[in-house]
Parts: structure tokens; C-alpha cells; sequence
């Protein structure tokens, strides 16, 4: 795991770290001593930390989008953790939900994982005659 970005808030800490190549967002909670990871619907996206402005909130703004989802804002609530769609691009006449993405690893001749992400069209039959 490597730390990438540290956002401190009055009562919370949003750590951006990166592990086997994919984003994630940690949230410390300083009043009670614990952390947790902010949970996506997704298993391949890419994440950051937006601009927050405010030191006094237990708000977090962040950016993500994914292979299926476009560019989308969240205000997330460090303390419920609850997040709210603020903003999200919009992409005409494509219908998200007619798609899916997965991470999968393929293995290199020197043994090493590498991560791949995949999307495709809901239904699609992996038997490798897909068109």
C-alpha cells in the first residue's frame, strides 16, 4: 500500500492510498479512533480527493468515474458514511446499466499479477466468439 494524498479536517483525516494499482480512500476518525475505507460500486474506477475547502466539516468531496460510470462529485459523510451524488457528466445515449466492468489479474512470464480492468455489455457470452 502506498499513501498517495493527505486531506486533514478538524475531526477527520481522508488518506488516498493505492494498492495492486487501484485508488482507495481511507477515512480516520480522530474522536473515536478508527478508520475506514469509503466502499464503491464498482471493482475498477479511478478516485481522488476534490477540492474541500472547509477545516471545520465532516463533509469530503471526491471525483469518480469508472469504465461504466461516468465523471461524477460526491460529498461524502466521513461520520454516517453516507455520500451524495453533487454532479455527474452526462454522456448521451449511453445507458450505464447495460454494462458491467470486473479487475481481473493476468499472470506475466516472471510470475508478477498485472491488473487489467474489462467492461462489457451485460448478456455478452465469455467464450470468446463475442463480436
Amino acid at each position: 500500500m502506498k499513501i498517495e494524498d493527505l486531506e486533514l479536517f478538524a475531526g477527520h483525516a481522508a488518506v488516498s492510498e493505492r494498492e495492486n494499482g487501484l485508488e482507495r480512500i481511507r477515512i480516520i476518525s480522530f474522536d473515536k479512533n478508527e478508520s475506514h475505507t469509503i466502499t464503491l460500486p464498482e471493482p475498477t474506477y479511478q478516485l481522488s480527493v476534490d477540492e474541500n475547502p472547509e477545516f471545520d466539516t465532516s463533509s469530503l468531496r471526491f471525483r469518480y468515474q469508472s469504465l461504466v460510470t461516468p465523471n461524477s462529485i460526491f460529498d461524502y459523510d466521513m461520520n454516517s458514511h453516507q455520500r451524495v451524488l453533487v454532479k455527474q457528466t452526462e454522456v448521451p445515449g449511453f445507458d450505464a446499466t447495460n454494462y458491467a466492468s470486473e479487475r481481473i489479474f493476468a499472470t506475466a512470464s516472471d510470475g508478477t499479477n498485472i491488473p487489467c480492468s474489462v467492461v462489457y455489455r451485460k448478456g455478452m457470452r465469455r467464450n470468446g466468439r463475442a463480436r
